[in-house]
């Protein structure tokens, strides 16, 4: 699975390469694309603590993602990369509780309307 995520993801490293102006949000979704992929197969095998870790881990993995293209694409210093990467961190960690927070009402508004017919 990794494997193939990784082949994946060479594509747009390599498109980026030959046409500078696929960059920013365009290689952002291709790239958060393949990682959703990827995560969404491996879901099924992990046990409830390493689904928790392995959601720990997706967090900090997007915070990087997110400071790898804002540091080439904003030129930061060295001594911004870690502020924007806690800042990253901190914004994804809220856009996910606010994700998982719809999802769980999308659920119970669901259920309450399977419940009426």
């Amino acid at each position: 699975m990794n494997k193939t995520a990784t082949n994946s993801l060479l594509q747009p490293a390599q498109k980026a390469k030959q046409d500078t102006s696929f960059k920013g949000s365009a290689l952002c979704h291709q790239v958060m694309a393949v990682v959703k992929k990827r995560n969404t197969g491996l879901q099924p095998m992990l046990t409830p603590d390493q689904q928790k870790l392995f959601g720990q881990q997706q967090l900090e993995q997007m915070a990087d993602l997110q400071n790898k293209m804002m540091k080439t694409q904003l030129d930061l210093t060295d001594q911004q990369v870690p502020q924007v990467y806690r800042l990253n961190l901190q914004s994804t960690t809220q856009m996910m509780a606010d994700m998982n927070k719809l999802q769980d009402d999308q659920r119970k508004l669901a259920k309450m309307r399977d419940a009426k017919s």
